[in-house]
């Protein structure tokens, strides 16, 4: 049996603002964030740029204590923290900076700040609330239940969005511990319910295949990748 693994792109839910700030200066930010364990995520930090107005640095802090990144436009950019980089961001209407977070997972969950200080003025925070789901979500090659002509092969492939074991069982006896079930030139005996058990260590999935073995000849239909 054939099938096609489509990608996916999971979406991030976004709440965008413009809020009015100190010194008359408009920000534009995402007050809520969420995303999915494994997506690279960037946080803005832009602010309407103007000419009365010298930025003197952009700090960026998780949960109110921890220093990640600081960016100053003279000296350029420092890292706290290795695993996040800072993009500066500058045009003639905005300036600011942008926070990249790589491959999130759910620790990365919790409140990110940046701080914009300004020259003779004071400086002020606007704040950005990330949520990293967890939940597992899994892209599979083949419907729930099929036929496969007698003497065929057979894959079913079956992946999630995080790292995971996996474990495929037969009458409770264990088949394979691979992202696929393979099956080649089935019989009568191959035919049955197949559970596949995924289990990232804090989660686990149960998802039931079952098949037929058609011992005329039959045309096969390729399911579609779906999301379950």
């Amino acid at each position: 049996m054939a099938g096609r693994v489509l990608e996916m792109a999971f979406s991030l839910l976004l709440l965008a603002s413009i809020i009015q700030g100190g010194n008359n200066s408009e920000q534009f930010l995402y007050e809520t964030l969420e995303a999915e364990v494994g997506q690279n995520i960037i946080i803005p930090c832009v602010m309407k740029d103007g000419a009365d107005r010298k930025i003197v640095s952009f700090k960026w802090m998780k949960n109110g204590g921890t220093n990640l990144a600081i960016y100053n436009p003279i000296h350029g950019q420092y890292l706290y923290w290795p695993n996040v980089t800072i993009q500066e961001k500058r045009n003639e209407n905005v300036t600011g900076t942008e926070l990249h977070l790589p491959s999130v997972n759910k620790w990365d969950s919790g409140i990110y700040s940046c701080e914009i200080t300004i020259f003779a003025s004071d400086s002020f925070t606007i704040k950005t609330t990330l949520t990293v789901n967890d939940e597992i979500k899994l892209l599979r090659n083949a419907d729930k239940e099929f036929e496969v002509p007698f003497g065929d092969n057979v894959t079913i492939l079956c992946t999630v969005n995080s790292n995971a074991q996996y474990s495929w069982t037969k009458d409770n006896k264990l088949v394979s511990e691979n992202k696929s079930l393979e099956l080649w030139q089935v019989t009568e005996a191959d035919a049955g319910v197949y559970e596949l058990t995924v289990n990232t260590g804090s989660k686990s999935l149960h998802k039931e295949f079952i098949i037929s073995v058609l011992t005329t000849t039959t045309s096969l239909t390729t399911g579609f990748t779906k999301q379950t």
